[in-house]
């Protein structure tokens, strides 16, 4: 029933003019987030075709390790969407402490997150591929590649911290611009080279795509590292600006500021150094009702 009432109360109507306007935002903030996701993907499904091109046994072996990386990257994935959220949140609070905090906790965090889930699947290299196949030569070629995910995982861990750093800036483009460069500029002609020309066979691919991802990791970590968070934090408020009407120049350090905007009232609300914002009265309201702020 609560949580009925508070989707009720955030719920303020149909508006299908505001619902076709100011898209501008959405498209300069999710093209780029596409393509940072596409590129990254495309080029993983591009190394699978090319262990098709060398055997049967070394494309089954690819399917297992794939399958496996798939796996285990879904820890850091969400730790790297937490980062985002948090980040993102901070920034939004005017806070750009906390936003500096949330990514520098988590970097450290990642670290230890990444060999937990990555060193037991390459301590069990020899016994994982058996449930998939009973094929020798299969098992023989994954069994190669699975320490490849150890370099993999840190990759994605350190990375995608910092990478969720830059999406919650804003800075897509400049993502899907780094993907592109490290990955199909750097990553994939090495590993191609490795692979043909050098005869390192499927390890080869991985060893040219973890070299991509290494430095576009670092490209990421650089930019996280430089972020002026006071800044991320004024060009937060630009924003809201941006789409707003009489916003005031400042909040109260404590306790409950109100200004109105063109559409609503926004309440910006700070309880013992949580920040957050509520847009209409009737949900202040209720907040207060159960307890949630103390009147």
């Amino acid at each position: 029933m609560r949580f009925g009432m508070v989707a009720f109360l955030f719920f303020s109507g149909w508006d299908f003019v505001a619902a076709l306007s100011e898209w501008g935002i959405f498209f300069r903030l999710g093209i780029p987030g596409i393509f940072m996701i596409a590129f990254e993907e495309w080029c993983l499904e591009l190394s699978t075709f090319i262990a098709g091109t060398i055997g049967d046994a070394v494309l089954g072996a690819q399917g297992i390790v794939f399958q496996i990386q798939s796996f285990i990257y879904m820890v850091p994935l969400g730790i790297c969407t937490a980062v985002n959220v948090r980040v993102g949140q901070g920034l939004g609070a005017f806070d750009p402490q906390r936003a500096k905090h949330t990514y520098v906790t988590a970097l450290f965090s990642v670290i230890g997150i990444v060999f937990t889930t990555a060193v037991p699947v390459v301590l069990m290299r020899h016994r994982i591929p058996y449930l998939f196949t009973s094929d020798k030569e299969v098992i023989d070629e994954a069994v190669k590649i699975f320490p490849m995910l150890l370099v993999f995982q840190f990759c994605e861990g350190l990375g995608g911290v910092s990478e969720a750093v830059l999406l919650a800036c804003g800075r897509q483009f400049l993502g899907a611009i780094t993907i592109f460069i490290g990955y199909y500029c750097v990553g994939l002609p090495l590993g191609f080279f490795l692979t043909f020309n050098l005869k390192f066979g499927i390890i080869g691919m991985w060893m040219g795509l973890a070299t991509g991802f290494f430095l576009t990791d670092c490209v990421y970590t650089f930019f996280a590292f430089k972020t002026d968070w006071k800044e991320q934090s004024r060009r937060a408020l630009n924003n809201v600006r941006q789409y707003s009407e009489g916003l005031p120049n400042g909040y109260k350090e404590e306790g409950i500021s109100v200004c109105e905007t063109r559409d609503f009232l926004l309440f910006v609300i700070e309880l013992g150094g949580w920040r957050t914002c509520v847009g209409n009265f009737v949900i202040l309201e209720y907040f207060l009702s159960i307890g949630f702020i103390p009147r």
